[in-house]
């Protein structure tokens, strides 16, 4: 899970080592990479913004109503890919 957030796209720690290795394996079929939003950014032009986003319509987490309903819709999202890798 790639947890986003403005600290996240600014952290460079993240972009030199960890991202990379992620979306190779991820394009390897390695592993599977989900970008979780979890407050706005400008993740949309990042190399990783193909890859389908949770929550449902990339709404960032603290902008929903009520985050607990967010937080199950991320978990829902998480149960359904890991059904469809087994």
């Amino acid at each position: 899970m790639l947890l986003i957030s403005p600290d996240f796209l600014d952290s460079e720690f993240i972009y030199t080592r960890e991202l990379p290795l992620a979306l190779q394996r991820h394009k390897d079929r390695e592993a599977v990479v989900i970008p979780v939003i979890l407050r706005p950014s400008l993740w949309e032009t990042e190399e990783f913004s193909g890859i389908q986003a949770l929550p449902k319509g990339a709404l960032p987490i603290s902008q929903w109503e009520n985050e607990d309903e967010a937080y199950l819709d991320v978990a829902k999202g998480l149960v359904r890919v890991i059904r469809s890798i087994q």
